[in-house]
């Protein structure tokens, strides 16, 4: 294999500290062995390959720039690639890992061997310096679906799991405790299935079928699995078992089409009070009622529409006080009156304290359609029902339906509801351009729901609306009410804390938020009189004054 006539990239720092660029004239015959899959089946520019001066100490010691495509050669033989989605580099075994924080890419990679046990080998050492960092952290494993479908599912390319030692599953997982691990591709043997039921703290797990590739699955349909979670004494965490949505909407709803056994699927429904979360994609005619009576801390369920009813939700449990629900169709003539429906009976049981509620077509629906105002108004209403039906209410997202549902026009009416209910906290909703309305009146006449969230903002002062993505709906006037909220309930939390900590805390607020801002300041001094009084004692003490006198 040549090298790319390319220059070496500029490493700076530390990059240039832990890689050096192999020339062509100093590859072994080993490094030569790795063979290019060729133009026909990927077009991509061919990869420079790297040693490693140093062995890393963590993840951040890679160079991981988005324009960066760097294959780094490991002493057993194997290759670790930063591929930034260039995954079918070569004709070899490989296996692929994305790396997330808080659901934003940190960084994609492949590793290529001639042998699994040095793949599970790297595998490790990988696994094994991706350990700490700030934010909620994932890893998914798969097998790339270009690669597939080009070499028409050789399996001979594929990791062969099996290789991958207990030790080694164990190293993965207690290395990285904290990590959300989303597994689509390998047979699991029974041996792994224990070892992943039984780990000594809570695990948060997703497991992915797809019959494009080679996806995940029990090799005993998930029996030895679900035999240790029923044993379990512990709270296993979170767990999410789906198939990945193929070409043919009915693969997508076989339960049998799933990384476990309809049986064990059912088994785990049974003993749902050993998770915190429960999450599974579309299920069939069978199994798609069973997931709402279980009981579970948090449920996160996608529903197909064509195997429900209106009728199915006028006596249906839902255990959960934490309902997260997807509506999937086809263009079904009847999915409104199915979610309508839903919605009463949300409504109706009331002891919902997270509600999430989204509709989408399958992607093989060609549409487009966006929903407006006249045909979303019956669901807009029913969700209002919702919000003041259930008291305890803290959580409500609205904003997986993209651009399906045009919410918009309906928020008015939504956040007047809010305004009235003493526990939400967060109000999620798609986004609307927030960030590009300015404060002037035009704009506003152009965005009118800004001036809607400024009012909700004034009457509830524990709301706050934020984006998909999890950043704030907010302008510059919106920001200041946010700021002016959150010293409010600074303010009245400080109350508990001892004298000589609010002291500190409120003389800490005085100097920074609230220094140039005469309202804020005031908000926060009518709570804390006393703290004022201690302030002024300590300016003028009342023996060096006449005052006494």
């Amino acid at each position: 294999m040549e090298q790319p006539m390319a220059q070496d990239p500029l490493f700076e720092g530390r990059k240039q500290d832990i890689l050096e660029l192999i020339p062509n004239e100093r590859m072994s015959v080993e490094q030569k062995a790795f063979q290019p899959a060729t133009r026909e089946r990927f077009s991509g520019p061919f990869l420079p390959m790297y040693k490693l001066r140093r062995e890393p100490r963590h993840l951040n010691d890679f160079p991981l720039e988005d324009s960066l495509r760097i294959a780094i050669w490991r002493d057993n033989g194997t290759l670790l690639t930063v591929c930034n989605n260039l995954y079918a580099q070569y004709e070899d075994k490989h296996v692929c890992i994305n790396i997330y924080r808080d659901g934003k890419p940190r960084g994609e990679f492949a590793i290529y061997g001639k042998t699994d046990s040095a793949i599970a080998e790297t595998m490790v050492f990988f696994c094994s310096i991706i350990s700490g960092g700030e934010g909620k952290a994932r890893l998914k494993l798969f097998a790339h679906e270009e690669r597939s479908r080009i070499v028409a599912h050789r399996k001979e390319f594929c990791f062969d799991f099996a290789a991958l030692q207990e030790e080694q599953l164990v190293c993965i997982l207690d290395t990285n405790p904290g990590w959300c691990f989303e597994l689509q591709t390998g047979c699991w043997n029974t041996n792994h299935s224990l070892i992943l039921a039984t780990r000594p703290y809570p695990l948060d797990l997703r497991l992915t079928f797809s019959q494009r590739t080679s996806g995940f699955i029990f090799d005993d349909e998930g029996t030895a699995f679900v035999n240790a979670l029923v044993k379990r004494k512990l709270s296993f965490g979170s767990l999410s078992i789906a198939a990945e949505m193929d070409d043919h909407i009915n693969l997508l709803c076989n339960t049998d089409k799933m990384p476990i056994s309809r049986a064990n699927l059912h088994r785990i429904l049974n003993t749902a009070e050993k998770f915190d979360k429960l999450a599974f994609s579309p299920l069939d005619s069978i199994s798609v009622l069973l997931p709402f009576s279980a009981h579970v801390k948090a449920l996160d369920y996608q529903v197909d529409v064509k195997y429900m009813r209106p009728e199915d939700f006028e006596s249906l449990n839902i255990a959960t006080r934490d309902l997260t629900l997807k509506f999937f169709h086809d263009e079904n003539d009847i999915w409104e009156d199915v979610c309508i429906a839903f919605l009463n009976r949300v409504a109706e049981l009331g002891h919902f304290e997270g509600f999430g509620f989204s509709v989408d077509e399958y992607f093989i629906v060609e549409s487009g359609t966006l929903y407006l105002y006249e045909f979303v108004q019956p669901l807009a209403e029913a969700l209002i029902r919702v919000i003041n039906a259930n008291p305890n209410l803290t959580h409500l997202d609205i904003s997986g339906s993209y651009w399906f549902l045009d919410w918009g026009p309906h928020l008015k009416e939504m956040f007047k509801a809010v305004e009235k209910h003493k526990g939400l906290r967060t109000f999620t909703v798609q986004c609307y351009e927030w960030g590009d309305c300015d404060d002037d009146d035009e704009s506003k006449l152009r965005h009118p729901q800004y001036s809607w969230l400024e009012q909700l903002l004034k009457s509830n002062r524990n709301i706050t609306v934020l984006e998909r993505s999890g950043k704030r709906c907010s302008n510059k006037n919106i920001e200041h009410l946010y700021l002016l909220n959150h010293i409010y309930n600074g303010s009245a939390r400080l109350l508990a804390e001892s004298t000589s900590e609010r002291l500190s805390l409120v003389a800490t607020a005085l100097t920074e938020s609230a220094s140039e801002n005469f309202q804020l300041t005031s908000m926060l001094l009518s709570d804390q009189t006393d703290v004022l009084c201690q302030f002024i004692n300590f300016s003028f003490p009342l023996e060096d004054h006449d005052l006494q006198h």
